[in-house]
């Protein structure tokens, strides 16, 4: 799912840049897929709808250039672009967006410890800049949260240049309520990519130019009421005890969910519901 850039430089004989969505075939035999918002620069936004329920869930891929860039000068309207998607998208029961904002946020909190409970962020880069005051602003707004260095073991640095050093521009973001959806994160640098992968072979691989960005993964678990769950479920009890005992802990724990958005204003008026009251 493709969506270029569609304005072209003064100064520049062709076009470039864009981001695009790769999607699996069997996620499209799961779930019907519609396109929200493909008019944004740097924006795309994609519902995933359950073919056999109501469960729904939305993607957002973005890329916010750098701030000295000329396209990258009005960062508050780009998040607040994405603000208005995520309030007109708000019966999404799951929200995941990615990608590279050239956002440098260093200790900033991005909720409100007072009322809201996450997990430390561990930080790397304590560099701050204003596309990072403005990332940040729009998360306490939507309430949504960074995943970076809150989970899994393999973090790390998303952009490494030899000359400008290392940073944390790219990101992982959730709304806090769906945080306890995901399940790992990691982050992998280009030169990892090219050896585990033995994209090497043949090359030189202290002479050829490596990208400077690395490559973010984030493993969710998605339960639809007609499919369970698109991921093995771990084993579950109602005793904690008997979870303690075998090394588990509360965070394993997955409770069931329901959509009670269709229901009607006087479903607690039957004389069945007043009895059970």
């Amino acid at each position: 799912i493709p969506h270029n850039r569609k304005e072209k430089h003064l100064r520049s004989n062709r076009y470039f840049g864009g981001i695009c969505l790769l999607v699996k075939h069997v996620i499209l035999g799961i779930f019907d897929v519609t396109f929200v918002d493909k008019t944004t620069e740097g924006l795309l936004a994609v519902v995933f709808k359950d073919k056999s329920s109501d469960y729904s869930f939305m993607t957002i891929s973005v890329y916010l250039p750098p701030e000295r860039s000329a396209w990258g000068r009005d960062s508050t309207s780009f998040f607040q672009s994405v603000l208005q998607l995520v309030y007109e998208q708000s019966d999404c029961d799951a929200v995941y967006m990615m990608g590279d904002i050239n956002s440098r946020v260093g200790d900033e909190c991005d909720y409100l410890p007072e009322i809201e409970d996450l997990p430390n962020r561990k930080i790397l880069d304590h560099s701050k800049n204003s596309h990072g005051k403005s990332l940040i602003h729009f998360l306490l707004e939507s309430k949504m949260c960074l995943v970076n260095g809150r989970l899994g073991k393999r973090d790390n640095f998303t952009c490494i240049d030899p000359g400008k050093g290392r940073s944390v521009v790219d990101y992982a973001i959730v709304p806090i309520d769906c945080f306890q959806n995901c399940i790992d994160m990691e982050v992998k640098t280009s030169r990892e990519l090219i050896q585990t992968h033995v994209l090497s072979k043949g090359l030189n691989i202290d002479r050829v130019s490596i990208p400077d960005h690395s490559m973010l993964r984030l493993t969710v678990r998605i339960v639809t009421p007609s499919h369970c769950s698109l991921l093995p479920e771990p084993p579950v009890t109602n005793v904690c005890d008997e979870l303690s005992d075998k090394g588990f802990n509360e965070s394993h724990i997955y409770y069931k969910r329901y959509n009670v958005r269709n229901g009607t204003d006087d479903f607690s008026l039957s004389d069945d519901i007043k009895v059970l009251i």
